[in-house]
């Protein structure tokens, strides 16, 4: 039997109420879709619309098993290809929330990289990027989002992510989103100026099982969502 965790359903439905209390509907977002398909003939908003709805059919839940397990083992890690599947496919929804917010914001944003493709690449086609570019008088910019659904920044006071994605952040002098969901805040890093917070360095995170970077104080920057789109706003210009 296919393995597909309440984790994953939990997530859907987590991510569905944290939009709808922004007044985002999920289900205008995954019908945007409709009349696309994914490689192999399948309904691109089909699909999405079973995962997001948390109660995925055994055919969607085998049909993205076998999409995502062979080469896709570096991606997945402990994952089945039906999970890993289904975390692509909440972030995207993510992805499409945050441009309808920030874009009626009056921030210019977009897609980067290949994930804007929707569909499920092998391991030789993905490449690390941030999630969006945002552009303004500061130029075009890295726009990463980041998620905390359990309230980890402000019990744990640290933002923890990968360290291959801390460098590559840095590098790119990215802007960094965080968004809260339990308590509907948020904060911005502009990594292009010497972060105010310090940061330690984690040879083997327990969760990622690699090196991680943590961000300490977090907690200190959160504010309230739409403060945080605010400051975002003053910083792209």
């Amino acid at each position: 039997m296919i393995r597909y965790g309440d984790q994953w359903k939990k997530k859907a439905q987590k991510i569905t109420e944290f939009l709808s209390f922004l007044e985002i509907s999920v289900e205008q977002l995954v019908n945007a879709y409709a009349g696309t398909e994914l490689f192999g003939g399948r309904d691109r908003a089909e699909v999405f619309a079973e995962i997001m709805s948390s109660k995925p059919s055994a055919e969607v839940v085998e049909y993205l098993d076998k999409r995502c397990t062979n080469g896709f083992d570096h991606f997945r890690g402990g994952r089945s290809g039906a999970e890993y599947a289904a975390d692509l496919i909440i972030s995207w929804i993510q992805e499409d929330a945050i441009l309808s917010m920030l874009t009626s914001s009056g921030i210019v944003i977009e897609l980067d990289g290949v994930d804007k493709l929707r569909d499920f690449l092998p391991g030789a086609q993905v490449k690390a990027t941030s999630d969006f570019v945002v552009t303004g008088s500061c130029g075009k910019r890295k726009l990463e989002v980041a998620y905390d659904l359990t309230g980890y920044w402000r019990s744990n006071h640290k933002y923890d992510l990968r360290d291959s994605k801390y460098q590559r952040l840095i590098n790119e002098d990215a802007l960094v989103f965080g968004i809260a969901v339990q308590t509907v805040e948020g904060f911005i890093l502009d990594l292009s100026s010497e972060l105010k917070l310090k940061t330690e360095a984690i040879p083997f995170h327990h969760i990622y099982r690699k090196p991680a970077h943590s961000i300490l104080g977090i907690d200190s920057v959160l504010q309230p969502l739409v403060e945080a789109v605010k400051t975002l706003q003053r910083i792209v210009g």
